[in-house]
């Protein structure tokens, strides 16, 4: 699948983001960048699939600290294309970022209850 997100994606990258966002934190900033592209299931492969994306995030060191990187995550939603490229464009980030908080605080929950990170028992599946 990943392939087929990078074949769809790779003519859109080398254009204007569809949506673009920047946090200053105190050592860093970070830039993301969003690219989307319309599908249907069958195309896809994955049931009620709608859109495929890309997120590009650029870390800028403010700090001798902080490393520069760039990364790209791809994902697949059954979010529905919006006429307006910029305003799906800031849906699917909005949504991107919100996942992450998500999990960050299960983690965070998991390990202040079950003392997770402290375990000598780990499941590598």
């Amino acid at each position: 699948m990943r392939e087929k997100a990078e074949r769809w994606l790779a003519p859109k990258c080398k254009r204007e983001p569809h949506a673009e966002d920047c946090t200053h934190y105190g050592d860093r900033i970070e830039v993301r960048r969003l690219w989307a592209h319309p599908t249907d299931p069958e195309s896809a492969g994955l049931y009620a699939a709608s859109q495929v994306y890309v997120v590009e995030r650029e870390v800028i060191p403010l700090s001798k600290v902080v490393k520069a990187s760039k990364e790209r995550c791809y994902a697949i939603t059954c979010t529905e294309v919006t006429e307006d490229r910029q305003r799906n464009g800031e849906n699917l980030l909005r949504t991107f970022r919100g996942h992450w908080t998500v999990e960050a605080k299960n983690h965070y929950r998991r390990d202040i209850t079950y003392q997770e990170d402290r375990s000598p028992v780990k499941n590598h599946n």
